[in-house]
């Protein structure tokens, strides 16, 4: 499991995850990904999680939601 400081825009939220065993640490820092943040909080591991990464699973690999263009921290999907 990973611990994962996400910028919100407004505020700096954390996930617990498990998206390090599909990719690297670096694949995943400084870069734009999409969470979903409306969600009850959640103890994994003894550690707050308040947001979880959005990510999708094919042949059995797994890849985590990105942006195709730069946009801003906290940006609404819709």
């Amino acid at each position: 499991m990973l611990l994962l400081k996400i910028d919100l825009g407004s505020e700096v939220s954390q996930a617990v995850s498990g998206i390090v065993q599909y990719c690297h640490l670096e694949e995943l820092r400084g870069k734009l990904v999409a969470v979903v943040t409306n969600l009850p909080p959640r103890k994994i591991f003894g550690i707050e999680s308040l947001v979880m990464i959005l990510a999708t699973t094919a042949n059995n690999s797994e890849a985590y939601l990105k942006p195709d263009k730069e946009v801003p921290e906290g940006s609404k999907m819709t």
